[in-house]
């Protein structure tokens, strides 16, 4: 793309599996921190915050960060319900404003 400064990269984290790798990477150590469990890559999918996630759903979620206009996290566990395919489901915060969901699905027995 080219700026007034000269030429620039866009990013598209979607699409990019080098940046995928890595965000996958961040939810396995986060699951592993909060729930002292492993998780193995093929059971994460990570995307961008594509929708706005309803008030209540964020509000029950609790707020963990290091530094929170760095980076803080929700999520919650669905280990409990047979029925939901998912084990827990997580939102990411980076900078206050990039914000990517995540999955981490059950094993398939």
């Amino acid at each position: 793309m080219k700026t007034n400064n000269g030429l620039r990269h866009k990013v598209y984290p979607a699409s990019d599996e080098r940046f995928l790798i890595v965000m996958r990477k961040i939810v396995r150590g986060l699951h592993y921190h909060e729930r002292r469990t492993s998780v193995s890559d093929d059971l994460v999918s990570v995307d961008i915050l594509r929708v706005e996630i309803p008030s209540e759903f964020l509000d029950a979620m609790p707020v963990y960060h290091r530094e929170s206009d760095i980076f803080k996290y929700q999520f919650e566990e669905f280990d409990a319900f047979e029925d939901i395919p998912m084990s827990s489901t997580w939102l990411l915060t980076f900078f206050e404003n990039r914000k990517f969901v995540a999955s981490v699905w059950k094993k398939r027995v």
